[in-house]
């Protein structure tokens, strides 16, 4: 069975208590990504990459893949 969940690489720019901004490249735009749906890895600092772990259909739905 195969699950739908992968990991990516994004640039952080912010997070509130529900959801978590993120950049799939510099030139890219914000992308905002429900809390509820995503894990995170990497230190939350604006402008770094950090490794959400999430369903790939949202990550789709939002552009980042």
């Amino acid at each position: 069975m195969r699950s739908n969940i992968v990991d990516i690489e994004v640039i952080y720019r912010h997070h509130t208590e529900r959801g978590l901004c993120v950049r799939a490249d510099e030139t890219s735009q914000d992308v905002w990504l429900p809390l509820s749906m995503v894990e995170v890895e990497g230190d939350k600092v604006r402008g770094r990459k950090i490794t959400v772990t999430g369903p790939q259909s949202l990550f789709e739905e939002k552009g980042l893949v």
